[in-house]
């Protein structure tokens, strides 16, 4: 939602800053995510009038304008828009002037002097493009500057309003909070009547759904000026709020739907056959909506219809066949409330989502339609003329929503706030809400105001006190009742990963939990399985419950390669969803990618790209508190290239996997060299014990290298597995260091062994070195028929 601040000041006597405001606003759960001005900085721009035209002698496509700016002195201006006329008011920026940081000044163009320039909207940064000169209402004061005549000096707020907040939809609701907060009066600015012609005809409509539209209220307005244009200040105020202008006739009902937040909707009489009805669809109808796109219903679809077929989408958007055109001589006005449940949905299902059905989703006032109509009555007839017929207003009570009261306890909101508030403070906070309140015994009886849907329990109204009263003042202290519980050693280990990563050349992304399909047809074939697939989902890109994070990171990559990054590391913390046995299971992992050259280029070392080795170094770092219990095993997964892969385990559990991206799928992503990829599955670990501190040796450690000759087939890590098994006193490490098969016969390799001896309380001897080297090369030598090198 966007809203000015000079459009607030008109309902509301606000004294202070539009940033003082802004700040008020979001601490009061209202976030601005913006505060901007309404357009660059213009000096000397002002409100000029046309005095004559002439030809330029020199170009045919250009005029030389005579310009009055209420000086009485007339300036020539060299002009080639297409719309310049004699007795227009133009806005006129004379040399000497800025807009934005550009001083204008004098100059010659094809032979002729040009004081200055007849500005466009686009040149002022009042719209993105413009057919010709800004035009000004016929009533601009000459000579008054261009930012005090259309009070450029303001502020557009861009609120984020939770889904809960529609009653904040509309300037009016706004206007509402701001006089809460600050303790002011709201005032509504006066509105005009509409002209009332007593022989006009009633216009005949029908509910045959009042379940889903208690409220249907029509009026035909006849005699409309179809040349008539949109009063400037309201097309600019639509501007501000981030909507274009269309039609005179559809801008005042935007303008309306911004002020008060009631959606309004008009039809072209001539267009019209028969009475209006409010209906679910039938099936097999179908509809071309405003835009030219051709919608055809399913049923449970809310129409407005004629004897003919569809002419709108209830509370969602109108249909071209019957849409006001700049032939339009009458109009039908329509206002209504739907129920929520009845929009809810379908605006996403047809791909149409409008600024209609984000609030009709949400809930309008039941109570505003009348007011509604009445206001966009005498806007349209005070702009566009025309008289207005009386209102045929169907309506079904006992449907509309109702407010039932809500019993707030004193007691429960001070224990819930954590600080005492007075029980007048209480009374006045909820009374500027526009509550009726009745006191009983120990608080409240509450009744919301009926824009106010979110207000349904005793915990809405304490939050209610509580952002009024200030977050800011209710000060930080410990509940009675906390208890501070021992560290979770599982939750400070994969705290420690995302630091280990991000102190090592990762960044950390968030990526969607939702996929869409498409994103996961290169992954067909590489993961084993079932889509989560959503019923309703908010668009194709997001209508599937992630199955692996891998795909999220691609895209990812495929992002920071198309924007010329050409080494990316990158890793996220989340869930994947699976299906298993027709349950969802929610699985956390922490999941990374490396892409590129293993280090920054330099001098120094020789680049060359990150390979399966380097992806399982920092694997093995990440996880070295584990020690000895963490191990790699190779393994085959359809993702992943076969033979650069491998499963990661933690004594005996597999806790996640790694390798380099399968080749046909480096295809499919269409990337220069393959990725390396990993998932480890955080919770996996959460009963395996963390390792603890232990007593450092204060005596010399000793070290034997061995040698053996075995079959190539044979996993290093089975050998050093295998030393593991034994259990030997005083062998504190044994790691690999060499492999090769130069001199080595066929079918075979030599692995060279490091141990490591040590005692804590003493030096060892040979002799007992010797024997613990002699039980190695024995098991060694029986379990895999290896032969020691010498």
């Amino acid at each position: 939602m966007r809203c000015n601040f000079e459009w607030l000041k008109q309902w509301v006597p606000i004294k202070v800053s539009a940033q003082a405001l802004a700040d008020s606003l979001t601490m009061a759960g209202l976030e601005i995510n913006a505060l901007e001005p309404v357009s660059a900085p213009l000096s000397g721009v002002v409100v000029a009038s046309v005095v004559s035209l002439q030809p330029h002698p020199n170009a045919n496509k250009l005029k030389l304008c005579q310009v009055e700016s209420g000086d009485g002195k007339p300036r020539q201006v060299v002009c080639g828009a297409a719309n310049v006329s004699v007795g227009k008011k133009v806005v006129y920026a004379p040399s000497g002037a800025c807009i934005a940081a550009n001083k204008i000044g004098l100059k010659t163009i094809r032979g002729c002097q040009s004081d200055g320039m007849l500005c466009s909207a686009a040149e002022l940064g009042l719209a993105e493009t413009s057919d010709g000169i800004m035009e000004l209402d016929d009533d601009a004061p000459l000579g008054v500057s261009l930012t005090e005549y259309l009070k450029l000096d303001d502020n557009v707020y861009d609120l984020d309003l939770t889904p809960n907040r529609a009653d904040c939809l509309s300037v009016l609701g706004i206007a509402r909070e701001v006089a809460a907060i600050h303790r002011c009066a709201l005032h509504a600015p006066e509105q005009a009547k509409a002209s009332i012609h007593s022989n006009a005809a009633r216009i005949t409509a029908k509910v045959s759904e009042p379940e889903a539209c208690p409220r249907y209220l029509v009026r035909e307005i006849r005699g409309i000026n179809p040349t008539a244009k949109t009063p400037l200040a309201i097309s600019e105020r639509l501007r501000r709020c981030g909507i274009r202008t269309i039609h005179p006739v559809v801008d005042l009902l935007n303008y309306l739907m911004l002020e008060l937040g009631q959606p309004m909707h008009a039809f072209d009489s001539a267009r019209l056959h028969g009475a209006l009805r409010v209906r679910w669809s039938q099936t097999d109808e179908q509809m071309t909506v405003l835009g030219g796109d051709v919608v055809r219903f399913d049923k449970k679809t809310l129409l407005i219809a004629d004897d003919r077929g569809p002419l709108a989408v209830a509370g969602i958007v109108g249909g071209e066949d019957s849409s006001v055109t700049a032939e339009t001589r009458d109009i039908v006005l329509e206002s209504a409330f739907f129920s929520p449940s009845a929009i809810l949905g379908r605006a996403r299902h047809y791909n149409l989502q409008t600024e209609s059905s984000h609030r009709f989703e949400r809930g309008v006032d039941p109570h505003l339609q009348t007011q509604a109509m009445e206001y966009a009555s005498a806007l349209i007839t005070e702009t566009l003329g025309g008289v207005a017929g009386p209102i045929n207003e169907m309506l079904e009570q006992s449907q509309l929503p109702t407010r039932r009261p809500i019993l707030l306890n004193l007691d429960t909101l001070q224990r819930q706030l954590g600080v005492a508030i007075e029980p007048d403070f209480v009374t006045d906070c909820l009374s500027r809400l526009g509550c009726r309140l009745q006191a009983v015994r120990g608080g409240w009886s509450c009744t919301p105001p009926s824009y106010r849907f979110d207000l349904a329990i005793e915990e809405d109204l304490v939050e209610e006190v509580g952002r009024l009263y200030g977050y800011d003042q209710i000060p930080a202290q410990l509940n009675d009742n906390t208890s501070i519980k021992k560290a979770n050693d599982y939750r400070a280990q994969t705290r420690h990963w995302a630091d280990y990563l991000s102190t090592n050349g990762y960044l950390e992304v968030i990526t969607y939990s939702f996929i869409s399909e498409s994103q996961l047809a290169p992954f067909a074939n590489g993961l084993d399985t079932s889509l989560l697939k959503l019923s309703n989902p908010v668009s194709e890109e997001m209508s599937v419950m992630r199955p692996s994070l891998w795909p999220s990171l691609l895209q990812v990559l495929q992002y920071n390669l198309n924007r010329q990054q050409e080494r990316v590391c990158i890793f996220e913390q989340g869930l994947k969803f699976l299906v298993a046995e027709n349950d969802m299971l929610q699985i956390e992992v922490l999941a990374g990618l490396a892409y590129g050259s293993a280090l920054p280029e330099q001098w120094g070392v020789e680049t060359r790209r990150y390979d399966f080795y380097d992806l399982k170094g920092d694997i093995e770092n990440l996880l070295g508190p584990f020690g000895d219990a963490l191990s790699f095993h190779r393994t085959t997964q359809r993702a992943l290239h076969p033979g650069r892969c491998a499963d990661i385990f933690v004594g005996d559990q597999c806790i996640g996997c790694l390798g380099e991206l399968a080749p046909q799928l480096v295809k499919d992503y269409k990337l220069p060299a393959p990725a390396i990829l990993f998932e480890l599955q955080t919770a996996c670990i959460n009963e395996i014990a963390v390792p603890r501190y232990q007593a450092v040796s204060a005596y010399p450690s000793l070290r034997r290298d061995l040698a053996f000759v075995v079959a190539a087939e044979i996993e290093a890590a089975s050998i050093l597995n295998c030393i593991a098994e034994l259990k030997l006193d005083y062998l504190i490490e044994s790691s690999l260091f060499d492999i090769f098969t130069e001199d080595i016969k066929a079918g075979s390799k030599s692995v060279a062994i490091k141990l490591i001896f040590q005692d804590l309380y003493s030096t060892l001897d040979k002799h007992t070195i010797d024997n613990l080297v002699h039980n190695i090369v024995v098991a060694i030598t029986d379990k895999f028929n290896a032969q020691l090198r010498v």
